[in-house]
């Protein structure tokens, strides 16, 4: 995620915000080296702006966060096994059904290839939600519901 400080960001606005447009990639605006605002696609705000238990998780979908904080490519508060307890304690978690797993094989082909991808799209497939992905490869299946 790009991070840049207010002052850049203020000069920059406008070439900031078509960036977040195009590319889905959020910008986090800092002062001081601390985050204070995060500019998101419009399309994202139906996500993030409604209370976190309404959305429904795969246990896989745990342990990213985990991977991408142990790896230093998300940045998260203190360590990285309490950050997953806070997160999980305020996610409605769902099991990998036998169903997902037979609809996870199911996609095509052009859906991402990585199998937590292809899990997490089939559990989303056979519960009926909707999958929120900025990833163009999963938004271009046709037998999902995306946002974003």
């Amino acid at each position: 995620m790009k991070r840049m400080p207010a002052g850049v960001f203020k000069a920059r606005c406008h070439a900031v915000i078509k960036l977040v447009q195009t590319t889905g990639e959020p910008v986090v605006v800092t002062k001081r080296g601390a985050p204070v605002v995060k500019v998101v696609p419009a399309e994202a705000y139906p996500c993030i702006g409604f209370p976190v238990r309404r959305h429904r998780h795969i246990r896989i979908t745990l342990w990213e966060p985990a991977w991408l904080a142990s790896h230093g490519r998300l940045e998260i508060p203190g360590t990285v096994e309490p950050y997953v307890e806070e997160v999980s304690s305020r996610l409605a978690i769902r099991p990998l059904t036998a169903r997902g797993a037979v609809l996870a094989n199911q996609l095509p082909p052009d859906y991402s290839t990585d199998p937590c991808d292809r899990l997490i799209g089939a559990t989303a497939l056979a519960e009926g939600i909707a999958l929120v992905t900025k990833d163009s490869r999963i938004r271009n299946c046709k037998q999902l519901s995306t946002i974003w």
